[in-house]
Parts: C-alpha cells; structure tokens; sequence
C-alpha cells in the first residue's frame, strides 16, 4: 500500500473559513479553504494584481522551484541587461522559443547561478553541468581539422 493510499484512507473533515462548507483534506495539508473558495480566492489575486495569469504562474514557479523572489529576479534581468549569461543574446522574459529566459541553477546545492537562454540552457544541461566536459567540448572544436 502507498503512502498516498494510506492518506486517502485517513482523510479528515474539516470546514472551510470562506464558505463554511465541510470538505474532506489530507491530515499532512493545512487544508483551511474548500476547492471553490480555495479557486475564488486565486482568481481574486489574480484580478487584483492587474498582470495576466501566465505572469503571475510564472512569478510562483520562480518562487516555489527556485526560491527566486520577483525582486530577485528583476534585480538579475536587470544586470545582465536582459541577455543570457553565456551567449549574451537577448531574451524574452516569457514563452518557449529558444531565446525565452531560464532560471540556471546548481542542482546539487539549488543555487541560482543565473539567468539564460533556452539553448544555453539545455546545452549545458546536456553537458551534466560539469565543467570538465564543456572545456573537453570547447578544446575539441577549436583543435585543427586535418584535411
């Protein structure tokens, strides 16, 4: 049995502070708001911020992967101009092209490093975020080609 089939067994009842409405929750979850109060309240927010939904989400993954406040954020667009750290291409803060912006961080530690481009981004990831294999890679394009 997993744990989830263990929680769904003990699941407790609770009573939302919006509606008032009872609800059944996870004992582990603060579960203080029902499904429809929990979803008027995030609507909410979000009219009351005035930025479009897909900003807001993209603000909150910042936060909840990275730990990256907008602030934080802001202050490294801001001192690297918008560009990618590696190719110095400028970058859109939004989408999924190759030119979108990506947080980089140090997956052992969690660290933010920096900001870049998607290709950058995947490339060194490809790479396994190892230094010694990016300065093999570098080494083997620039050696001479025998004709």
């Amino acid at each position: 049995m997993s744990l989830d089939d263990v929680f769904r067994l003990n699941l407790i009842e609770r009573t939302c502070e919006e509606c008032g409405a009872t609800f059944k929750a996870r004992p582990d979850r603060a579960g203080r708001f029902c499904r429809r109060a929990h979803a008027t309240a995030y609507r909410n927010r979000l009219r009351g911020s005035g930025l479009p939904s897909s900003e807001v989400a993209r603000r909150n993954n910042r936060f909840k992967n990275y730990g990256l406040k907008h602030e934080d954020f802001e202050q490294m667009w801001s001192r690297q101009n918008g560009q990618c750290a590696i190719c110095r291409r400028q970058m859109l803060v939004g989408g999924r092209n190759s030119n979108s912006c990506h947080v980089d961080h140090d997956h052992a530690s969690g660290v933010v490093r920096g900001l870049l481009c998607l290709s950058c981004n995947h490339g060194i990831g490809k790479f396994y975020d190892d230094p010694l294999l990016l300065e093999r890679a570098a080494s083997y394009l620039n050696r001479k080609v025998e004709e």
